[in-house]
């Protein structure tokens, strides 16, 4: 579990795909990563079945799947193989859904979103 929120946090990555060999077979996101306990196996805290689409899906459709089952990426996938991953944030900050694109981090201080570094307790400007 450790090395998954090392490669999370190093990456910069909201989800983690879990295949068996070649298989996609369960989903982590950075919530599963948080609360999960150092020892734990990313088997006892992936979801599982992944929820997928296909790339002829529409945008709107993609959408709508996520509203609907409370997720924030799905899996593009064609036969077994996965070809990509469509993300709630990337639809967001491209203006395809009717929510708010996550905020910056911002100063505590001086309320700049500029040069900000997160740290376990507050944003900080440098």
């Amino acid at each position: 579990m450790a090395s998954a929120k090392r490669l999370a946090r190093d990456n910069g990555i909201k989800h983690l795909l879990v295949l068996d060999n070649g298989t996609l077979t369960g989903i982590v996101c950075g919530e599963d990563l948080r609360t999960a306990a150092r020892d734990s196996l990313i088997g006892e805290c992936m979801s599982s079945p992944v929820l997928c689409v296909g790339p002829d899906t529409t945008v709107q459709d993609a959408v709508d799947i996520m509203a609907e089952n409370d997720i924030s990426c799905l899996p593009v996938v064609t036969g077994a193989f996965l070809v990509g991953m469509i993300t709630k944030d990337a639809l967001t900050s491209a203006g395809l859904t009717d929510d708010e694109p996550e905020p910056e981090d911002t100063c505590v201080a001086c309320s700049t979103s500029e040069h900000v570094r997160r740290d376990r307790a507050r944003a900080a400007c440098r």
